[in-house]
């Protein structure tokens, strides 16, 4: 009872903060009118001697895009749409047993893959216009096959089950007080044709420089309203809005390696975008570009190295953040299927910290809270915040690690070992950071971190130690979800550091030692954060799982923000880099004026 009393007077607290308005504010809101009118009749739906739905949820995503694209001061695309996407999640049988977090054998073969553990959302474009009885209808259209799915694998999960022993007894969906949240949709007055002029001129830049072999400017502007219900009572609407600018550009080194830097810049408004501004950090890439041609390499180095400012915040993204999230593996009522999805899982260090939740996976100093609630650090704006999860969960302060012992993973609604609860962190795909925070109570200076590498190193037998300013790990592509590549980490800025204080820039050089692990070792950490933003890609073992129809959901995972400092790491493996490295092109690059386009 007092937990309950906790936790509800936690959320009137969070209303009270938040200063939302009455449900009555989208009351007279045509989609919603209509979700909740069909949702009535749905739950009703049921096909003879079968289960009805104890579950059924649609979420409303209506989408306004601007998105440009420049290369060498010309217009490559510009693209201004509209559109509704409709996600239905319907679950049959109760919340210890529904037809979730199972894969079958036939669907695999259908579709080459199946939906991951607890995904249940079917995506469809709907009607942009507010025509009730249309929206309804095609809301009924969506929700019919839903159903029709979900028996046909509530029925073939029971069977798997009958032959097989259950390693676990997780639920399949947690339960969750209903909760409500009305935001009004924000408008956004976008001029294209200013958006098409920045990139023009920001990726003109990279005409003066015949050294980059391609390069591209992409400005992306994304105003999504969401209206949400589902049958527990949850009603929620929430704007969110954001501009987000891409530089990229790509090299080769002297010895033909290749050389890739990307620039990301997220916004509040398109209005906030300065050409000058993007240009300079256009320059700044060419400059870091045509140091690294020159640069030279080495083979091979295992020992300390300390990852620098945003390098810092990279690392943690890529690879500690996404085993801080909550997985199950999915039932299969096949067993090669199922040891294919645990191998691909391993392969690519995916996985998750469920079984370590009270063991030490960072020093006993450090500290790591996730925090939707706050939207700035120093100044610079933290993109994870938010108010509600896409569950309707509200956002809550949730601490990760304290002094150096993992609390909780982030999770969704989806039950996994260790976490039969949500945190409110269900965003996209799969549970996902919001703003995660790394505080230490030991922190050094600069000029002791490089004293602290260089005691280290030489006490491996070095005579220098590495330094990573910039880690730029790519995002993984579509092909390396479904395991048919492997995913790229080419560090793109290291450097070898000497006692008497000069460096050497290197390139190629690729990690290939740095996991989760790593992180529980680290021996130093800064005492200046920094704030890095990204989109955030859950681990292998959910992706794994992605169905190749639903690809496209990858526009719209969710930003995270993480405040790191420099962090000394006691080992790791740097190696040349395994890429193959592409012949040069048969012929010089036509002259490019400088000025004309």
């Amino acid at each position: 009872m007092d937990r309950i009393i906790g936790r509800t007077t936690s959320l009137l607290l969070l209303l009270c903060t938040l200063g939302l308005s009455h449900p009555s504010g989208a009351a007279e809101d045509v989609p919603m009118k209509a979700m909740r009118d069909e949702m009535t009749r749905s739950m009703g739906m049921q096909l003879t001697g079968l289960p009805q739905p104890y579950f059924l949820a649609y979420r409303m995503r209506e989408i306004t895009e601007v998105s440009v694209s420049a290369y060498l001061g010309s217009l490559v695309s510009s693209r201004d749409s509209r559109s509704r996407a409709l996600y239905v999640g319907l679950r049959v049988g109760d919340y210890k047993l529904d037809n979730t977090n199972f894969v079958s054998f036939k669907d695999s073969l259908d579709s080459l893959s199946a939906l991951p553990p607890g995904w249940l959302f079917g995506r469809q474009q709907i009607t942009i216009d507010d025509d009730y009885n249309q929206i309804r209808r095609e809301i009924w259209l969506a929700t019919d096959p839903e159903y029709k799915k979900a028996v046909e694998q509530f029925a073939a999960k029971k069977a798997a089950l009958q032959s097989q022993d259950q390693a676990d007894d997780v639920p399949d969906f947690s339960r969750e007080h209903p909760n409500t949240y009305f935001e009004s949709a924000k408008a956004t007055s976008v001029d294209a044709s200013t958006l098409e002029e920045v990139a023009r001129q920001v990726s003109s830049v990279f005409r003066q420089v015949p050294e980059i072999r391609s390069s591209q400017v992409s400005i992306h502007v994304h105003n999504v309203y969401t209206r949400y219900i589902n049958s527990e009572g949850t009603e929620y609407t929430k704007a969110n809005v954001v501009t987000k600018v891409e530089i990229q550009a790509r090299a080769a080194a002297k010895d033909g390696v290749p050389l890739e830097d990307t620039e990301q810049i997220f916004v509040n408004s398109p209005s906030e975008l300065s050409a000058q501004e993007l240009s300079t950090r256009a320059q700044q890439i060419i400059a870091r570009l045509q140091k690294l041609r020159t640069a030279g390499s080495f083979d091979r180095y295992n020992g300390p190295v300390l990852f620098e400012g945003e390098a810092a915040g990279e690392i943690f993204a890529q690879v500690f953040a996404p085993a801080l999230i909550a997985s199950r593996e999915p039932l299969s009522d096949h067993p090669q299927l199922h040891d294919f999805v645990e191998q691909e899982s391993g392969r690519f260090g995916g996985g998750t910290l469920n079984d370590l939740i009270g063991g030490r996976v960072l020093p006993d100093s450090v500290d790591v809270v996730d925090n939707p609630r706050i939207n700035s650090f120093q100044g610079q704006r933290l993109m994870g915040a938010y108010s509600v999860d896409d569950d309707g969960v509200p956002g809550r302060v949730n601490p990760v690690v304290q002094s150096g012992v993992l609390k909780l993973v982030l999770a969704s609604r989806v039950p996994a070992p260790g976490s039969t609860e949500s945190t409110g962190n269900f965003r996209g795909i799969s549970a996902s950071p919001s703003n995660l925070i790394f505080t230490s109570s030991k922190l050094a200076s600069e000029q002791e971190l490089r004293r602290m590498l260089l005691e280290h190193a030489k006490a491996r037998g070095y005579d220098y130690g590495i330094v990573v300013r910039h880690a730029r790990i790519p995002e993984p592509k579509a092909s390396v979800w479904m395991g048919l590549s492997a995913p790229e980490n080419n560090l793109l800025e290291v450097y070898r550091v000497y006692a008497d204080g000069h460096d050497d820039l290197m390139h190629g050089e690729q990690l290939s030692s740095m996991t989760v692990a790593s992180f529980k070792n680290i021996l130093a950490v800064g005492d200046k954060p920094v704030v890095y933003n990204s989109t955030f890609l859950p681990g292998s073992t959910l992706l794994m799982n992605l169905k190749m129809d639903d690809i496209s959901a990858v526009t719209s995972l969710p930003i995270a923000s993480y405040v790191v400092p420099s962090l000394l790491f006691d080992e790791v493996t740097l190696k040349k880099t395994s890429r193959s490295i592409p012949k040069e092109p048969v012929s010089n690059p036509p002259a490019l004026s400088v000025t004309g386009r």
